[in-house]
């Protein structure tokens, strides 16, 4: 036996100083991998969440498009019925009707400023859009 130290490592002479290098090379090349690798997860989750987001402005411009439509419509009759109606109880019902038109246009305006994603719960398993927090304004 001698007291030299053991320089045959898979058919290699490397010497323990030698050795010691190398596993701190590896450890260091361990530790960019791993930087790398949490840089990647963190850009493919941000990702992710700008495609969430560009679905959910897809969906309000098909529903705001959708919806507009028929809010006109209903605003010009809802106009005509009152110029021609006497009836008290007919003039309340288009009172009424004036105000659930606003409050579709409310909604659409909200659908149409979304600029975050941000749900709320809807039921005991069921997740919605939060229009209070997801539109801007």
């Amino acid at each position: 036996m001698s007291d030299q130290p053991d320089r045959h490592v898979h058919g290699a002479d490397v010497s323990t100083p030698d050795r010691v290098q190398q596993a701190h090379q590896l450890q260091a090349v361990n530790q960019q991998l791993r930087h790398e690798i949490a840089e990647r997860t963190r850009t493919e989750q941000e990702l992710i969440e700008h495609e969430k987001l560009q679905s959910v402005l897809a969906m309000a411009g098909a529903v705001c498009h959708e919806l507009n439509q028929p809010l006109q419509v209903l605003c010009g009759f809802i106009d005509l019925l009152r110029d021609g109606a006497s009836d008290a109880m007919r003039t309340e019902y288009l009172g009424i009707m004036a105000e659930q038109v606003q409050r579709m246009a409310e909604v659409t305006r909200k659908l149409g400023n979304i600029v975050r994603y941000k749900t709320k719960p809807y039921g005991p398993s069921h997740q919605i859009v939060d229009l209070e927090q997801s539109a801007a304004g």
